[in-house]
This record gives C-alpha cells, sequence and structure tokens, in this order.
C-alpha cells in the first residue's frame, strides 16, 4: 500500500491533470492564427482550473 501524499504534486490525480495542462498548452501551439488569442486563452484557462481544483481537493481532505 503506498504511503499518504504529503503535498498535492504526490497526488497521482494532480499529476495526471498537470500533465494534461502540459498537453493542452502543446496543443494551443497548433492552433490558426485567425483564432489563436480567443481558443488558446480559454484552453489554457480550463486546464489550469481543472489542476487548481485537485489542489483546493487536496487541500480540503
Amino acid at each position: 500500500m503506498r504511503e499518504p501524499a504529503k503535498t498535492f504534486q504526490e497526488l497521482i490525480v494532480w499529476q495526471k491533470a498537470h500533465g494534461f495542462v502540459i498537453e493542452v498548452y502543446k496543443a494551443t501551439e497548433t492552433y490558426p492564427k485567425a483564432e489563436l488569442f480567443a481558443l488558446t486563452q480559454q484552453s489554457e484557462e480550463i486546464a489550469k482550473l481543472i489542476s487548481s481544483y485537485h489542489k483546493a481537493l487536496a487541500a480540503n481532505s
């Protein structure tokens, strides 16, 4: 059995969410120039929210 996480970075769910954020940032580099600002900003904001949501859950448990 695993030891309990001492920091949010040790949580598997955070690690997966963080990996997702990295992938979203990579994907936004391929967006069409005409739509770059709005799509990039929205995509990155959503990815960051997902990651921070898991930090908040860990802090409250």
